[in-house]
């Protein structure tokens, strides 16, 4: 439920490159180099020491790396749902109102400065910690990730004055349920009258807890951890693009095309190729069936 990966770019102009956005909440510090971030609230200069926090389904993208210096990025992606646990669970609203509770004070870049300093050492920790995978690493992941959100909740009070309800824990137990039901069952279909009973709550209400919960509806959230699911089998596996998309819960090639290149900007074959999986593309000339809606 937590990816940390570490990523360089080389200098130049980036005006082509696709918009996306994840299933997973990202938090990415700049190691090094400058350059420009786009998002849909406007561009945002990048500079080394910089750390910057996107919400799921939070569309963003490089438009421009400075010459001179390549940049290298500590990348963290992390489910919401990791945070509900025994031993945590009557914290999580707090901590994610950092994602989708935010203040008028929130901005998505933490300039470079002793907190966004800690917090790089915080993210460089949890990387060693997940390549060495020593006795508990996970629980050290976790922690370190606590970490982070209660260093940006001080430094920034970008939570202050988000009240919960009295309610909020057991509707927040009751949204982490549904997030499981929606992981084993990715593969059928999934309709909000399911979700809703699961829940024990009304549609109305699911829906509004759900996207405070996860600052986005059921059915967006369903959509893009399916690809999330597709982008890690089409790296991984020599399964066909036609095998995935059935695999992921896409009922028709032509949606999941469709779905796929609105949340990464390339088709299911030009990422299997962008990661080394030239075969695919090969292998999955489009079918007359395929076409049905």
């Amino acid at each position: 439920m937590i990816k940390i990966q570490r990523v360089t770019e080389a200098p130049g102009t980036y005006l082509f490159s696709p918009y996306h956005s994840h299933a997973e909440m990202e938090i990415d510090c700049i190691l090094s180099g400058s350059g420009t971030y786009a998002m849909m609230n406007g561009e945002h200069p990048i500079h080394a020491g910089d750390v910057f926090l996107f919400n799921i389904n939070e569309i963003h993208r490089i438009t421009a790396i400075d010459p001179g210096c390549s940049m290298e990025i500590v990348k963290i992606h992390f489910d919401p749902k990791l945070l509900y646990h025994d031993d945590y669970h009557m914290f999580f609203g707090e901590y994610m109102k950092i994602f989708h509770g935010r203040t008028a004070g929130f901005a998505n870049r933490i300039p470079a400065g002793p907190c966004a300093l800690e917090l790089q050492s915080l993210a460089i920790r949890m990387e060693q910690e997940d390549k060495a995978r020593l006795f508990r690493y996970e629980m050290m992941l976790k922690m370190d990730l606590l970490s982070i959100f209660i260093l940006l909740m001080r430094q920034f009070g970008y939570t202050e004055g988000v009240e919960d309800t009295p309610e909020d824990d057991a509707n927040y137990a009751a949204i982490a349920g549904t997030l499981r039901y929606i992981d084993e069952n990715l593969m059928q279909q999934i309709t909000l009258d399911q979700l809703a009973r699961v829940a024990n709550m009304s549609k109305n209400n699911y829906l509004l807890h759900f996207k405070r919960f996860n600052g986005v509806s059921p059915y967006h959230y369903i959509l893009t951890l399916r690809v999330s699911r597709a982008i890690e089998m089409l790296c991984q596996s020599n399964e066909s693009v036609t095998q995935i998309a059935y695999a992921c819960g896409f009922n028709t090639i032509v949606s999941f095309n469709k779905t796929f290149k609105k949340i990464t900007g390339m088709s299911p074959t030009q990422y299997a190729q962008s990661c080394g999986q030239h075969q695919k593309g090969e292998k999955d000339a489009l079918r007359p069936e395929d076409f049905s809606l």
